[in-house]
């Protein structure tokens, strides 16, 4: 598997859990210091 496909199904991953335990917790404080991480664009650097 490709490092990059990796990097990406990690954020997926990633994503998919803040976003279950934003469903969870609704804690609108946590929101409003991070902001929402569904709406964070994914950047992955890729190290040379």
């Amino acid at each position: 598997m490709e490092p990059i496909q990796t990097a990406i199904m990690r954020a997926e991953l990633h994503r998919r859990g803040i976003a279950q335990m934003r469903i969870n917790n609704r804690s609108l404080q946590d929101m409003y210091i991070f902001g929402d991480p569904l709406l964070v664009p994914i950047i992955i650097v890729e190290r040379v």
